[in-house]
């Protein structure tokens, strides 16, 4: 047996190393949005002993090649069943090949290393379908095929390799399971010890081995036996965390196989502000069309107490002007209102001079100081002209409604990889935009968050949001629940601030991205 050490970024950036062999998957520089893996076998003229480096610094693999191999098959199968196949030969020279995928799927990677064209080794992996951005090492054992019997026919291994699961709230105890599998039956009971530590979580505090165990036993007859980790839920914002679990000293009537796996924790937590409509009017009852916007102060209207206008017309209270932000905290030094805003440069740092208008000094995203979200602000050229449209995709298979979307190319736009909105959210953490790299389409309350229902035409506080389309559709991550209506997606009308259906398939829309500034606990 000899393992495949893997270093993996998940992102659509990704860094593998097989041994000798390096995995990087990019989103190509024309308008296809596919991933591609560039897999990468060293020849026997360079140095074997050198470090191969992945995209991560952190991550490190040091690989060896058992003799006499001559060639590597890879045969990857996505979660929609496409499978590609490609061969890659060992030799004196090094060999690239790139191999086309589609990004966010769940992939199956069998490997075999064959001498001449018999198959010498044998090994799998799946690995889930992540969020972008988190980093670990991954093991694969590859089986020697044909070896002489060594009395310990039996393989122990641990799956999935790597699994992730949502945190939850505060009080939350969701699960991460793994399962411990034998190749066969055993001659008796088979034991194991176990060892949960984290990665980037803490034990304790971020997840629990919910086994209270520190081995393991798959009892004579039986093929295997799962071990859980409980995740600690909590309401702070965070990144994305990983632990290991590790499988060691099987006992003498089995070998070890695939000994480790990783779980990532999933972030969910926002701040769960809300901010105020940005409302600081009353309306009176007149028998006009439309009732006029009055001073609640000058009317005499209060929470509890009506008022009377200059016409006689009644000023009910307790309307929205009389509560929230826009009451307590308005103070337009920093946003319309009760919004409250920072004009962040394109390096994500504070302007030092907030007063600056957009056109003497550009700034590349804002913060709402409120609900901790950062925003994109638009361009007039390049990757964020405000002017560029986009279709509606969503392959990760995650709060789409259970409608993907699809590509039509009915978009036009300045984005490397595509006029869709999963392709643009590549192109502008890739770019770092901000310098940043974890942006997200928002979700349709995160949206119309910002939206300012005091105003219209645009409905945005255009102080801090420049380049705004006064009267178009943006598009959010959020899909209609009905079953029904599951080919629209949410968006919100700038002319107004309104949350509007739009339909998935055809139609496109403007973006305006958005991140979470994570808190440290």
């Amino acid at each position: 047996m000899f393992n495949f050490s893997i270093n993996r970024n998940v992102i659509i950036k990704l860094s593998i190393a097989f041994l000798l062999t390096t995995l990087v998957a990019c989103k190509s520089s024309n308008t296809d949005p596919n991933a591609y893996l560039s897999v990468s076998i060293t020849g026997s003229n360079a140095d074997n002993n050198v470090q191969s480096k992945a995209s991560d610094s952190r991550q490190y693999a040091t690989n060896v090649l058992p003799d006499g191999i001559t060639r590597i098959d890879f045969n990857i199968t996505d979660s929609n069943n496409k499978t590609t196949s490609v061969s890659l030969p060992v030799g004196s020279k090094t060999e690239t090949i790139s191999i086309r995928v589609a990004p966010h799927r769940n992939l199956v990677i069998d490997i075999e290393a064959l001498t001449g064209e018999t198959v010498s080794f044998k090994g799998q992996t799946e690995i889930s379908a992540l969020r972008p951005g988190e980093s670990f090492p991954l093991t694969v054992s590859l089986e020697e095929i044909g070896a002489p019997p060594t009395g310990n026919t039996v393989t122990l291994s641990i799956s999935p390799a790597v699994i992730s699961q949502y945190e939850g709230d505060d009080g939350a105890s969701n699960l991460i399971t793994f399962t411990a599998t034998l190749s066969a039956l055993a001659n008796g009971n088979v034991t194991a010890d176990t060892l949960m530590r984290g990665l980037t979580a803490t034990v304790d505090s971020d997840f629990d081995n919910a086994s209270n165990v520190a081995s393991i036993t798959i009892p004579a007859g039986q093929l295997s036996t799962t071990l859980s980790a409980v995740i600690i839920g909590d309401l702070f914002p965070e990144e994305d965390e990983t632990f290991e679990v590790t499988l060691s000293n099987v006992s003498a009537n089995a070998t070890l196989g695939n000994a480790t796996a990783i779980g990532v924790i999933i972030s969910d937590d926002y701040r769960g502000r809300l901010n105020d409509t940005g409302v600081t009017l009353c309306g009176d009852y007149t028998t006009l069309t439309s009732s006029n916007a009055i001073n609640c102060i000058t009317s005499g209207s209060s929470k509890k107490q009506d008022g009377v206008d200059i016409d006689d017309d009644p000023v009910p209270a307790g309307q929205d002007a009389h509560y929230g932000r826009d009451v307590a905290n308005n103070d337009d030094s920093d946003g319309l209102a009760g919004f409250s805003y920072t004009k962040l440069g394109i390096d994500g740092i504070p302007l030092a001079d907030q007063t600056q208008d957009y056109a003497t000094q550009p700034w590349g995203c804002v913060k709402d100081n409120h609900t901790g979200l950062i925003w994109e602000v638009k361009t007039t050229t390049g990757l964020q002209n405000a002017t560029s449209t986009y279709e509606w995709i969503n392959t990760t298979g995650i709060n789409d409604g259970g409608v993907a979307g699809r590509i039509d190319e009915s978009g036009i736009c300045t984005s490397v990889t595509g006029c869709d909105t999963e392709s643009y959210v590549v192109d502008m953490n890739q770019a770092s935009s901000c310098g940043a790299s974890n942006w997200r389409m928002p979700t349709i309350s995160e949206l119309l968050s910002i939206m300012n229902s005091g105003q219209f035409n645009p409905a945005i506080d255009t102080n801090y949001f420049p380049n705004t389309l006064p009267s178009d559709n943006y598009w959010t991550s959020s899909s209609l629940a009905a079953s029904s209506l599951n080919n629209f997606a949410w968006s919100v009308d700038s002319y107004y601030g309104r949350a509007d259906a739009i339909n998935k398939f055809g139609l496109v829309a403007y973006i305006r991205l958005v991140r979470t500034e994570f808190i440290p606990q």
